[in-house]
């Protein structure tokens, strides 16, 4: 019986966190350059890395981290492509 009640608790404790990203920030933060980088080259991150995904898509702390990524991103790309001429 004393299992049955903790399983149980576990149940209701899962369906309290359902809506909840599968992945901490910490976790979500290690791979984000990753994804940044995959989204930037055109290809599906969110195949790639779903977990990742879903918790930018959820977290609103990680979303603006992940846009202000992405912007740096392509900042630093425009940069590269306008390099002044040093006559070498």
């Amino acid at each position: 019986m004393h299992y049955e009640r903790d399983f149980l608790k576990m149940v209701v404790l899962a369906a309290k966190n359902a809506d909840r990203p599968l992945v901490t920030c910490d976790d979500c933060w290690e791979q984000v350059d990753q994804f940044a980088e995959m989204t930037l080259a055109g290809k599906d991150a969110g195949a790639a890395l779903p977990l990742v995904k879903e918790h930018i898509e959820k977290c609103g702390e990680c979303s603006a981290e992940f846009n202000a990524l992405l912007d740096a991103l392509r900042a630093t790309a425009r940069l590269s492509l306008f390099k002044p001429d040093t006559g070498s």
